[in-house]
């Protein structure tokens, strides 16, 4: 927490084991929410940094936002826009939202605003659940919502590089931003963003295969297919990474890049700041979160899975980047085979092992791309 008036650290809070995406505060100034990708809300004591309250979710925490007139905070994540009682922690109730990234209330604590990985921004009337508009025009995913003091517009920030204003009073139509937003463009809108591109890298080239993998005994060719489908992920974004280059800049990041054999995924961060884990979720015991996954590829967010290489007893981890959809299918980044493969490859045709899509997939690596 800083002082605004001279820039001055006033205390460190800490206590998350994941990246914090998300702080606000009580409009009394008393309290501060805080979520992250260690799918938990912490509630803090402003005056002390006293931590009050853990509240556990059951996936990444991306937005938290506190009413001004309740107790009542709420979180958006990929459990949807959840409501709680600011003062035990107790659930409320869930929006059916989707996966939201971004949460925010209206001055009079009466609507809520969320922006969605589907592009879209909801407004709920919170008193009984209503959705009261959904809000379409961004062609990518809504990263942020905001409404004006006086309750009537409502901001979207979006991955498609604009921002829109929206008429958000009951007799104006909401169907469309207003006028206002065409009259200023170079401020509303960023430069054109990235997309996705294919880059192919195999854990057993013998130009990386025989290296030390992080700080443990093993190589990259033995067991690096974290980081050599994370290699593949970044060089995607346009930052070209080698299995190689990266599990260098990954051991120089120290504990905070490898615990032994081990990658810590939020590390990526400290190396690529507009690149974000948004955390994991593991599903050996239960089904994948295949809505969630679809969402995030169809934002133009490809994702990181892990998998059963084999069909003998026991998890044979590995892992691979989810790009694309194809049918109910997913096309994959395989880092195993050498050379790497040159066509496109189904997650289901390598890995299923004989289970349907949703038990194929063991665990979830979500990651953000940003725009610069």
């Amino acid at each position: 927490m800083w002082r605004v008036s001279d820039g001055s650290l006033l205390r460190t809070l800490e206590g998350h084991i994941d990246n914090v995406n998300s702080v606000a505060f009580s409009s009394d100034g008393q309290l501060l929410a805080s979520g992250s990708g260690d799918n938990t809300i912490r509630i803090w004591q402003v005056s002390d940094g006293t931590l009050i309250n853990i509240i556990t979710t059951t996936f990444s925490v991306q937005s938290v936002a506190i009413s001004r007139v309740e107790p009542i905070l709420v979180s958006g994540g990929g459990d949807g826009t959840t409501l709680w009682n600011l003062n035990d922690g107790t659930k409320i109730k869930t929006l059916d939202t989707g996966y939201s990234l971004s949460v925010a209330f209206s001055p009079d604590g009466q609507k809520l605003a969320s922006g969605t990985i589907d592009n879209k921004v909801l407004v709920w009337q919170i008193s009984d659940s209503t959705l009261l508009n959904t809000l379409e025009g961004h062609t990518n995913t809504v990263y942020s919502v905001t409404f004006s003091p006086d309750g009537t517009l409502l901001a979207s920030g979006s991955n498609d590089g604009t921002i829109r204003l929206w008429n958000v009073v009951s007799s104006i139509p909401t169907s469309s931003p207003i006028p206002t937003i065409t009259a200023i463009p170079t401020v509303l809108t960023s430069q054109p963003f990235n997309v996705f591109q294919i880059v192919r890298y195999s854990q057993q080239d013998p130009q990386w295969k025989n290296i030390q993998y992080g700080s443990g005994p093993n190589t990259i060719g033995n067991i690096g297919s974290p980081l050599t489908s994370l290699a593949m992920y970044v060089s995607g974004w346009g930052f070209t990474e080698t299995p190689e280059t990266l599990n260098t800049k990954l051991t120089d990041v120290g504990v905070d890049g490898f615990i032994d054999s081990s990658i810590v995924w939020s590390a990526i961060t400290k190396i690529y700041p507009n690149i974000v884990s948004t955390g994991i979720t593991v599903s050996t015991d239960s089904d994948a979160p295949l809505g969630e996954i679809d969402a995030s590829i169809s934002a133009g967010q490809p994702v990181l899975v892990e998998v059963d290489s084999s069909p003998d007893a026991g998890l044979q981890a590995h892992w691979v980047v989810l790009y694309a959809k194809q049918g109910s299918d997913y096309l994959i980044l395989d880092p195993w085979p050498y050379p790497p493969d040159t066509q496109d490859v189904t997650l289901m045709s390598r890995y299923s092992q004989g289970n349907p899509i949703q038990r194929a997939i063991k665990a979830v690596a979500w990651f953000q791309y940003f725009q610069p």
